[in-house]
């Protein structure tokens, strides 16, 4: 990874006249009838031996003579096989919303491919001249009054969640390029955002949030996919809300993590949210001064979970196993390893990834934490280890300590793309992406838009 971004002059991204047509008169292109009467099966194989831009010229070519031919065109199984062919390219930049591939409509996999496929060239043209910048045209402008947005969150590529300095929160539709006015809002919110998660389904998102004033927010929005021609009906409603925790940082099923409740701010739990029972996720009796919990992660049946400190690794086996402990009041349970870092505390901006960056090459069920120091990301890898009996414990180990990227200003946020070959990082007045393939010792091809 290049420790800085140099300054060269910089690339337009324009749409090329060999692009992909979206109107306009198709090309011409002779409709063999041997080929419109073959077997839905075969005219799939055919179209997927084309390139994208083809496959378009066929449907624009189909759409007034053949409506067999247009339909295959546009068919869920055809999108989902050429998304597939490109995700086995490590190379492409999938976003996680965009997975899985069988609750995406086809008009959304459809504008993915096409959108990875445009970066991917911009990319090899900028590799190509030896630029290090990348300027795209603004698109256009959500005006807010100055100094109010205090909070956002992008949703499905599509949906911006954007919370005021009065607590109101706004959904904005970002395919309608008016930005006139919010789809939705909210006015019922005590305090600020300060945790968020979201799951996916193949209907609607589920949004869970939390605030500062230790309240518990659902919602159930109505939010289509990009490009997916359904009407959106979006609303801002809480279908669910209850108290007595902050700091949400993780969730599966019905499970939710804090790092913080209005017992104590360092005090940190799993929480059921149907029956409200809790599990307190006590530290290491090792560990004399109780810390705060900077990040929580659950994944593949441990919770990791991060201080300053040291990170400590639950097993969500105890933690299920405490739940149903009756009505008991109090349940807890003590973590199952403690891996202490020395000389570094996890203070700036700490965050566990499920996704690593291709190039570490670590083993399946590896975990990555990142934090901001001394204007550097740094990448810690949990690795995991053999089991030396069915029935022990999982084992972990810090295997070493990486730079993703460097900065001489503020860097607030870091994300690793699902394939690990892009990583992103959010500075102060800057967007920067990072490109290393699979095999490769660095990342070399640092792009700034």
């Amino acid at each position: 990874m290049s420790s800085s971004v140099q300054a060269t002059d910089p690339i337009t991204l324009t749409a090329s006249t060999q692009g992909i047509p979206r109107s306009g008169p198709p090309p011409s292109i002779a409709l063999s009838r041997s080929l419109v009467d073959l077997p839905p099966d075969v005219i799939s194989q055919i179209l997927l031996a084309l390139e994208t831009r083809h496959i378009l010229y066929v449907r624009q070519a189909s759409a007034i003579t053949c409506k067999h031919l247009f339909e295959q065109t546009k068919s869920q199984k055809l999108w989902e096989r050429i998304a597939q062919q490109s995700l086995r390219n490590k190379e492409v930049i999938w976003p996680s919303w965009g997975l899985p591939l069988h609750a995406i409509p086809a008009e959304t996999i459809e504008e993915l491919v096409v959108r990875t496929k445009r970066l991917a060239d911009a990319q090899r043209r900028a590799a190509a001249l030896d630029h290090q910048e990348i300027r795209i045209p603004l698109q256009g402008l959500i005006l807010r009054p100055r100094d109010s947005p205090m909070w956002m969150h992008l949703i499905r590529g599509r949906w911006l969640l954007l919370q005021l300095r009065d607590f109101t929160l706004e959904l904005w539709d970002l395919d309608d390029k008016s930005y006139a006015r919010p789809a939705a809002t909210c006015s019922c919110l005590k305090g600020f955002v300060d945790g968020i998660t979201v799951t996916e389904s193949s209907a609607n998102p589920e949004i869970t949030i939390s605030t500062t004033s230790f309240t518990v927010y659902k919602f159930a929005p109505d939010l289509p996919f990009k490009s997916d021609p359904r009407l959106p009906k979006p609303t801002l409603t809480a279908v669910n809300s209850f108290e007595g925790y902050s700091l949400l940082k993780a969730k599966t099923g019905r499970l939710l993590a804090f790092a913080a409740s209005s017992e104590s701010n360092l005090r940190t739990c799993i929480v059921d949210e149907l029956t409200r029972r809790e599990v307190e996720l006590s530290s290491d009796p090792s560990i004399t001064k109780i810390q705060k919990t900077l990040d929580v992660m659950i994944q593949d049946g441990i919770i990791f979970v991060a201080r300053p400190g040291h990170l400590e690794l639950y097993t969500t086996s105890d933690m299920e196993q405490a739940l149903s402990r009756g009505n008991l009041t109090k349940r807890s349970i003590r973590p199952f390893q403690s891996l202490r870092v020395t000389n570094i505390s996890f203070v700036y901006h700490p965050r566990f990834h499920a996704n690593l960056p291709s190039y570490f090459q670590a083993p399946r069920g590896s975990v990555l934490l990142t934090h901001f120091i001394d204007h550097t990301w740094h990448a810690f890898v949990l690795q995991p280890q053999p089991h030396l009996a069915h029935d022990a414990s999982p084992n972990y180990r810090l295997v070493f300590d990486d730079s993703l990227g460097s900065s001489a200003e503020a860097i607030y946020g870091i994300s690793i793309g699902e394939a690990g070959y892009r990583c992103a990082t959010v500075g102060c007045d800057r967007l920067a992406i990072n490109y290393a393939k699979r095999g490769e010792a660095n990342t070399d091809g640092c792009r700034t838009l």
